[in-house]
């Protein structure tokens, strides 16, 4: 109903201002600037910057993040972070839906060295081996105060962790 309102009044915009337009000239060239006005608005082709984005393949559904080349499931109301630049390796963070917890993850070649924990932090590390000598590196921190839940948490996201390349 909406739609049929809008459309109504700008049906009866136009004729009030074709009306207006036949009493004044200057109105007829107003009228017809503004219609040249709007039609660059509408683009005749798909912009090149919509037709290839570069990048890896990404998608990132209600609970499960499929990079392309490994797959996992985070908690609901959990947000994903894309961390990388398009030519960049994989990297992402999830995080919590108050901010105080996170798991960070990357893809690399190399082997991934320890993190220094935080003070008042619980600290989670973990190295998953991939195909052709590549490492997903995951860093997880949360306040000690929720180390029990983090630990679940960070448990759920390791095991759900899946190669699909």
């Amino acid at each position: 109903m909406n739609v049929r309102l809008s459309t109504q009044h700008l049906a009866l915009s136009t004729f009030y201002i074709w009306r207006k337009a036949q009493r004044y000239p200057f109105c007829w060239v107003s009228f017809i600037f503004l219609i040249a006005a709007c039609t660059p608005l509408i683009p005749a082709t798909t912009p090149p910057q919509l037709q290839h984005t570069p990048g890896a393949y990404v998608v990132i559904d209600e609970r499960t993040l499929d990079a392309g080349i490994f797959q996992v499931t985070y908690p609901a109301g959990w947000h994903v972070v894309k961390n990388s630049i398009a030519a960049a390796p994989l990297s992402f963070v999830l995080v919590s839906p108050d901010d105080k917890m996170t798991i960070q993850m990357w893809v690399t070649d190399a082997r991934c060295a320890s993190p220094t924990p935080e003070p008042d932090k619980v600290l989670h590390f973990a190295v998953l081996e991939m195909q052709y000598q590549q490492h997903v590196c995951f860093i997880g921190t949360a306040p000690q105060d929720q180390e029990q839940a983090f630990r679940v948490i960070w448990e759920q996201v390791i095991a759900s962790w899946e190669e699909t390349s």
